[in-house]
């Protein structure tokens, strides 16, 4: 095995050093900041048609994006400037219909839905510039020995046949204490059937509490975060300054040093964190106190991770201005670029220099484009 590990400073400067052989070998390295242009955006497309919810995405080879609405159950194809082409699929459960999407992936110009109410898994081609049905097949789950409440969440494309299912483990919640839920990695077949019942990697995730019939998250709490890659599962904790990647046998592979952000947070910060965390709950006054009471004195300076349609990966880092740092690396985890997005706008996508964000406008959501010189 061969591990590769990137190091990096406050100052966002560094070494990469690589242990192969018995030879170490390193070399400085550098984000460049790039300042994201605003091209164009889209809320409403079609006769009349809004998205429901946004939620996942990926880009072609041809540069279409491909957006799941996980509201309405179906894809909606758009051109690389978001010029709408066309919906697939809708709500149902025959031959090209979605129950619920999980998971969404692609290759080349192909897309892989994955539904797991359905249990199937729909292939679309591109075939004169746009998407059309393939093929449905069936998406087979396994009991998980140890883990009766695992679910399937998404799938990895591995090399030579070799493929994983990511799975997700509700932990039952306990008055007194945190349980963290647990993301898995079940090894599986090219015809989607598991191998075994048994996983690869079990790794922690979100931690929540029952207090009072509500089921809490703590901010700034130990948190496990993840994305996936064509090859990897990428996991990171929100504390620490590792980025794991995994190969879809679960074993690391490399490891990416990120820079330590230490901030101390105020009565007001653990107030501003609790709003924004629990501004949709219709009544949060009764569990305030506990929440607040519990929120670590030490800000965690990881916030997201994500990949985007290249195997890059996005890491957005607290910022003590407020305005928080997205760092970039490649898919062999060297760094590219340092950015920030606009506030209340959310990572989708990327491809090339251009990036796919998200965000809410009077008519609902939207998918907005930027690109960067």
């Amino acid at each position: 095995m061969r591990l590769k590990i990137i190091c990096l400073v406050v100052l966002l400067l560094g070494c990469t050093t690589q242990k192969e052989e018995g030879i170490n070998r390193e070399k400085r390295v550098e984000f460049e900041s790039v300042k994201l242009n605003e091209i164009v955006s889209i809320s409403e497309f079609g006769d009349g048609d809004f998205f429901g919810s946004i939620s996942k995405s990926v880009v072609l080879e041809n540069g279409h994006i491909v957006i799941a609405d996980t509201r309405q159950n179906h894809l909606v194809e758009l051109d690389r400037d978001l010029n709408y082409i066309r919906i697939l699929g809708r709500e149902g459960r025959g031959p090209g219909d979605f129950s619920r999407i999980h998971s969404i992936t692609s290759s080349g110009n192909s897309v892989w839905v994955f539904d797991g109410v359905n249990q199937k898994v729909t292939e679309y081609r591109d075939k004169d510039g746009s998407l059309k049905l393939q093929k449905v097949q069936d998406l087979r789950f396994t009991p998980i020995t140890g883990q009766p409440m695992a679910f399937f969440i998404d799938f990895i494309f591995g090399d030579e046949g070799k493929n994983a299912a990511v799975y997700y483990d509700f932990q039952n919640l306990s008055q007194e204490e945190f349980k963290y839920h647990k993301v898995m990695l079940i090894p599986y077949k090219d015809s989607f059937t598991p191998v075994s019942d048994s996983s690869s990697l079990i790794l922690d995730t979100s931690p929540e509490l029952m207090y009072e019939r509500n089921v809490l998250s703590i901010p700034h709490y130990e948190r496990g975060l993840y994305t996936t890659t064509s090859e990897y599962f990428v996991y990171a904790i929100n504390t620490k300054s590792i980025i794991t990647f995994y190969d879809i046998e679960g074993e690391i592979e490399k490891e990416i040093k990120l820079p330590e952000i230490q901030k101390k947070l105020t009565s007001v910060d653990k107030e501003n964190a609790f709003d924004q965390m629990y501004a949709r709950h219709p009544d949060p006054s009764g569990f305030k106190a506990k929440v607040v009471s519990m929120i670590p004195d030490q800000q965690s300076f990881l916030a997201e991770l994500k990949s985007d349609s290249e195997d890059r990966i996005w890491v957005r880092l607290y910022a003590e201005d407020g305005e928080d740092d997205w760092l970039v690396f490649d898919k062999e985890g060297n760094p590219v670029l340092k950015t920030k997005l606009p506030e209340g706008e959310y990572f989708l996508n990327a491809k090339s220099q251009n990036i796919y964000t998200r965000r809410n406008s009077e008519n609902g959501p939207e998918v907005v484009l930027y690109s960067w010189e």
